[in-house]
């Protein structure tokens, strides 16, 4: 991958520069219904409750649906658009900038009595290491059908950082009851041509503002003619929407039955072949948890025989259960410069709420989960067992969404015990509504000094805008400063750009710093200072 060329303002960094001793800166649901109707709460309907939930269908409820016909259907649209963003320079030398991370998660434990606004709760799933993930799954069931799509919220947090998110289609596991007939009635075809059910799922995408589906079909029974016409209806999607993200769980295969292979090889690389016209069906591919030495190769092998890239197929990961303590087999996944070789899907990494005491420490938990045990990206923990849990920085680039000006960040991760306006405590309570994320530090956290060095952490005791700040604390030697790296940034620099720093309790110590580069910077360390305030 050619490398980025920088001749941009803060296209190295935003850093905060600090000569301090010891101070801190702060810098109820009824359940819905299910008659069978198109009509999705029909608590709502019936006066049972004013709780908006997200959408989801079965075949037919699709079919029949318009936004009229869901009371919840304006409380559930995505209102941010997804945000461009680019990489920097890569702070780990083992990260490859090619390989690409999915998060399939179960962002709402509950879809059908979940608010789909956000809840009154600080035990939420507040991701914020979107700088690292490149596509999320919301990762969810429903009784009301096979299509499960997101949460406004998770999408607006997604899209402020860049990140596409798809909506779930999960065909139940098995050989139950109408399985089968299921799966051929969501891939109907009309004489004209046309997918009625495609058609629909493209319109419920663009009304409700996410970006494309997750296809997880495990139902058995279907016929090599259904599998047939399934990948024809994933290919016409891409046809009427060229940008759609398509996903694809390894299970059913062009033959109709469900069989996982661990791998893209010769049975199942019909789904991820080219149209004649050169287009993709599915973008994403993930590789069931089974995968060794044998079925990396074979994946890399067959991804590239058939033009496509190995970074296009996800080695899948299973943490639901064992979080950080799951085994990893990292080994087999990188080459032998120790960078990966393909890309990784993590199935519920939502885990890292579960293992957390309270809403405070989800993000400790969450920091030694996509960072390291050292809260440092740059740096490679040692690997002293096939277990060890290495972090994400250590397999995956950062990127960042601000590439123009005028950016603000009060630090604000999306939920509190607070929320706080211009400084002032503005509401005494608990809450999560991740559409209010700010862009948070692409790194947490990078600190640099030739005497002791600080810790950084986020505080949830005090804010600015929003329900939290970020807080550097610990006893400083005399003069000797800790440069803290916050962002990387892609912004042209123009006359007449300014800064500004808000803080508490610094004694006047901290300064804002930005640095930049140009075509011949080749890192961060060589970037040069310009404002600082």
């Amino acid at each position: 991958m050619e490398n980025k060329k920088w001749k941009r303002f803060g296209s190295c960094l935003m850093a905060l520069a600090m000569v301090l001793s010891g101070t801190a800166l702060p810098a109820s649901a009824a359940t819905p219904g299910k008659d069978g109707s198109a009509e999705m709460n029909e608590a709502y309907a019936a006066h049972e409750s004013l709780m908006p939930i997200g959408p989801s269908f079965s075949v037919a409820t699709l079919l029949e649906w318009t936004p009229e016909s869901d009371p919840d259907a304006r409380y559930s649209r995505a209102s941010i658009p997804m945000a461009n963003r680019e990489g920097g320079f890569v702070v780990n030398p083992k990260a490859n900038p090619e390989a690409k991370l999915m998060l399939c998660s179960l962002a709402n434990s509950s879809h059908d009595t979940t608010s789909s606004q956000g809840t009154e709760n600080f035990m939420s799933w507040s991701f914020n290491y979107w700088q690292y993930t490149d596509s999320f799954v919301y990762w969810s069931g429903s009784e009301e059908g096979l299509i499960c799509c997101p949460t406004g919220e998770f999408t607006d947090a997604a899209h402020t950082n860049g990140v596409p998110v798809v909506a779930t289609l999960g065909f139940p596991w098995g050989s139950g009851s109408g399985y089968a007939e299921e799966v051929d009635a969501f891939c109907q075809k009309a004489e004209d041509g046309s997918f009625p059910v495609a058609d629909k799922l493209l319109e419920v995408m663009d009304y409700y503002g996410f970006d494309g589906y997750f296809f997880n079909q495990e139902s058995f029974g279907c016929s090599a003619e259904i599998a047939s016409r399934l990948d024809e209806m994933i290919r016409y999607m891409r046809a009427k929407c060229p940008d759609i993200l398509i996903s694809w769980y390894d299970s059913m295969l062009p033959s109709g039955g469900v069989s996982y292979q661990n791998a893209v090889n010769s049975s199942n690389q019909r789904w991820m072949e080219r149209s004649d016209d050169g287009s993709v069906g599915i973008n994403e591919f993930f590789m069931n948890y089974n995968w060794y030495t044998g079925q990396i190769s074979t994946t890399v092998s067959t991804m590239n025989s058939i033009n496509r890239s190995p970074f296009d197929a996800y080695a899948g990961l299973d943490v639901q259960q064992n979080g950080m303590n799951t085994p990893f087999r990292d080994e087999l996944l990188v080459d032998e410069d120790g960078k990966l070789k393909l890309s990784i899907a993590l199935y519920c990494p939502n885990s890292t709420l579960g293992n957390s005491a309270n809403g405070a420490q989800f993000h400790e938990v969450e920091q030694d989960f996509y960072v390291n045990s050292a809260s440092d990206p740059r740096v490679e923990v040692a690997n002293v067992s096939s277990s060890t849990w290495l972090g994400m920085s250590r397999f995956f680039a950062d990127k960042t969404p601000i590439l123009s000006t005028p950016f603000v960040t009060s630090f604000n991760s999306g939920h509190g015990v607070g929320y706080y306006v211009n400084g002032e405590l503005s509401r005494d309570n608990e809450w999560s509504y991740q559409s209010v994320q700010d862009v948070m530090p692409t790194w947490t956290w990078i600190i640099d000094s030739d005497g002791s060095k600080l810790d950084g952490d986020y505080d949830f005791t005090d804010a600015y805008n929003g329900g939290t700040s970020i807080q550097f604390y610990g006893d400083l030697d005399a003069n000797k400063a800790n440069d803290i790296m916050l962002y990387s940034t892609d912004v042209a620099v123009t006359n007449g750009m300014t800064l500004s720093l808000t803080a508490k309790n610094d004694d006047g110590k901290a300064r804002l710093v930005a640095y930049y580069g140009d075509d011949s910077t080749a890192s961060y360390e060589e970037c040069k200072q310009s404002l600082t305030i």
